[in-house]
């Protein structure tokens, strides 16, 4: 069976301590291209071609949530299978910088959240993991210094 390869980038964004989480939309749920896709999300999306990794995020990030960030490093790099289909899955780090929560249509609310307040929305593991190492990294750069 021919697969479909894709590259996603995924934003943690972190501001005074805690991450950038946002909700899909009961339509997005209906429509992704998973199995099983959580609520929870975090900001981000597929690259297209001929465009940077960090462009590309930069991209992703406006269109959803329209926040300008300080892209800081990779955190994580994932595999996820779905019918005919292969995403590669790159998690950021990312600090926020300026501006407003405006969510994209894709999403219908958003939190700002540390690993205990998300542990309490029933939240995936794949998530409370991702936020848990991102505010890991985050305080040990930033303790570095």
């Amino acid at each position: 069976m021919e697969m479909e390869l894709k590259v996603a980038v995924k934003a943690a964004i972190i501001k005074e301590d805690r991450v950038l989480v946002i909700t899909r939309s009961r339509e997005e749920m209906e429509n992704g291209e998973f199995e099983g896709i959580e609520v929870i999300d975090l900001p981000g999306g597929v690259i297209e071609a001929g465009e940077g990794v960090e462009e590309g995020l930069r991209r992703e990030i406006e269109e959803e949530v329209g926040l300008e960030v300080s892209i800081i490093k990779p955190l994580m790099v994932s595999d996820h299978f779905g019918e005919g289909i292969h995403v590669v899955g790159i998690l950021y780090l990312c600090k926020y910088i300026n501006g407003e929560v405006v969510l994209g249509p894709e999403h219908d609310e958003y939190y700002w959240v540390d690993v205990y307040e998300l542990e309490s929305m029933d939240s995936s593991s794949w998530a409370i993991e991702r936020v848990e190492l991102a505010l890991r990294e985050y305080n040990r750069i930033c303790n570095s210094h």
